[in-house]
């Protein structure tokens, strides 16, 4: 159930860990497009775009939740790494402490500033009481993210990228039925499609968790000597929090770009939404690599073995440099036949060219985002602090920038190259700064070169 990442080439073991994350990422993204494309189907175009419209809100929300509980658990792939036994199921326990403070904190400071939130975005009037609605209900149960991504992180430090996978798949098909039941059958309209994202992500997250006491010996922390101190939580938090930041910043971003798109009515806010839906499904080989290198990095940084973190980030850029070719295929090619599914009858000749304005703009600065998803993760893992968090900040003052002054003179592709400017800025950033510290330890003598079997 286990694996060890700091044994067997990298590339393999890079590839074996990573396409269930990928597989698991797609099917994650089901549940955000087949709410969109049921609503859409059954409840119109308003309604779609309402549930569209939530997408910077709840990557603000949840993406903070996720990237603390990625954090969390890079202490534990550490642990892993050293051999520690005790210390990996000291850590688990961590994780499940903070886990549950992070769900009473979350909840209790989301909720009630929602509605401020999307007239701040100035969302479209005859959206904004759908939007709230639905992000409201997601927000509510926001449990059910907490304890599926705390429970999928601890499997993913220990090596196991597969037994997440298998039981989001069930919840993305269980998704499926309950949003046809719920929006369909009993006609509960946006509040249906956010309550089966709840129940869905509730189920995975207690399947996980009974599939992996059943199997894997270090969630079963009750017989652990040591307890859990202070300095102990620290250090992950220390990890998690930076990592939460950081993707907030850029949720920050998003939501600035967000409310500029919004200035163009409803079009622009509809073309926007369901542009986002396509790219991000043609972004989540990226995606996956960040997960596996922060894992990859964590596991040989614990082992000491800084040759294969360097190997393994050669491999990583190759891999990034054959999803940036699919994200093409994907988003130029494919990209309006795949919008089209969201709309109940024909897509409007203006939405339809807004949306191929902005993913034919963020297609060619894929290979820059790709670089955000390598070297942030893997900074993140090695214990920086500062760098990954720069890199946010200049991601959010090139998205907040841009997006204030170019639609001003180039209308809305000015929009459009607010990402594109952010990736380019952070993505040389962190790229530079892991170049730093190789050559640190390069210079120190740390990386001694040889070949895994």
């Amino acid at each position: 159930m286990t694996r060890d990442l700091t044994q067997g080439r990298p590339f393999k073991q890079l590839l074996l860990f990573s396409l269930p994350v990928l597989i698991g990422n797609l099917f994650q993204q089901m549940y955000g497009m087949v709410d969109t494309v049921i609503v859409g189907q059954y409840l119109g175009a308003n309604a779609m775009a309402a549930v569209g419209a939530t997408g910077s809100v709840n990557f603000f929300i949840l993406g903070f939740v996720q990237g603390v509980t990625s954090g969390f658990a890079i202490r534990t792939a550490q642990a892993f790494g050293e051999g520690d036994e005790a210390q990996v199921c000291r850590s688990v326990r961590s994780c499940a402490i903070l886990s549950i403070a992070l769900t009473l904190i979350m909840t209790a400071l989301s909720v009630p500033f929602l509605r401020p939130l999307f007239r701040l975005l100035q969302t479209p009037s005859d959206l904004i009481d759908h939007s709230v609605r639905y992000i409201q209900i997601i927000c509510g149960g926001m449990f059910s993210a907490i304890f599926y991504n705390m429970i999928s992180a601890i499997l993913r430090a220990l090596g196991d990228s597969r037994t997440p996978l298998i039981f989001l798949i069930v919840s993305a098909m269980l998704n499926i039925v309950l949003d046809i039941l719920l929006i369909a059958v009993f006609g509960m309209g946006v509040d249906g499609a956010a309550l089966a994202t709840v129940i869905s992500q509730t189920v995975s997250g207690c399947l996980c968790l009974a599939y992996g006491l059943k199997k894997c010996k270090y969630l079963h922390t009750s017989g652990v000597k040591g307890s859990i101190t202070g300095e102990f939580l620290k250090e992950h938090i220390v990890l998690g929090l930076p990592m939460g930041l950081q993707f907030s910043i850029t949720a920050i971003g998003s939501m600035m770009l967000q409310s500029a798109f919004n200035l163009f009515g409803t079009v622009g806010a509809t073309a926007y939404a369901v542009a986002c839906k396509v790219e991000g499904l043609s972004m989540q080989t990226g995606t996956a690599l960040g997960v596996t290198m922060a894992n990859y990095v964590g596991q040989n940084l614990g082992a000491k073995r800084y040759d294969r973190i360097r190997r393994g980030i050669r491999c990583a850029m190759i891999v990034a440099a054959l999803a940036s070719v699919l994200a093409f295929v994907i988003n130029i090619c494919l990209g309006e036949s795949l919008m089209g599914l969201f709309f109940p009858g024909e897509m409007s000749v203006e939405v339809r060219d807004y949306a191929m304005q902005y993913l034919g703009f963020t297609t060619f600065f894929f290979p820059f985002l790709m670089f955000i998803f390598i070297f942030r993760n893997s900074l993140q893992a090695l214990g920086e602090k500062a760098a990954p968090m720069l890199g946010g900040v200049i991601e959010l003052f090139a998205r907040v920038g841009v997006s204030a002054i170019l639609p001003k003179f180039i209308g809305y592709a000015g929009a459009c190259l607010a990402p594109c400017a952010a990736w380019m800025g952070a993505g040389l950033w962190t790229f530079a700064r892991y170049m730093h510290i190789e050559r640190r330890w390069r210079r120190l003598g740390m990386m001694k070169e040889g070949s895994d079997a």
